[in-house]
């Protein structure tokens, strides 16, 4: 996972293991680690980017925009 700024600096890189789990189950985990995460650099709109359809509304596979709350 990666976290970037809007100017495209890496504000964070990492990855963990978290065994055996089935793909959806990993997708949803990194998203909602990436989206706990984000938190701690804005309150602001977060863009995320994935392979997946599994988390992309209908029609726009790849990505999605979530608005974080404080």
């Amino acid at each position: 996972m990666i976290i970037m700024a809007g100017d495209e600096r890496e504000l964070f890189a990492g990855a963990e293991r978290i065994g055996h789990v089935t793909n959806n189950r990993a997708e949803y985990r990194a998203l909602f680690k990436g989206l706990d995460l984000c938190a701690a650099y804005t309150r602001r709109r977060v863009v995320c980017y994935e392979k997946s359809h599994l988390n992309a509304p209908p029609g726009r596979a790849g990505f999605f925009t979530q608005t974080m709350s404080s």
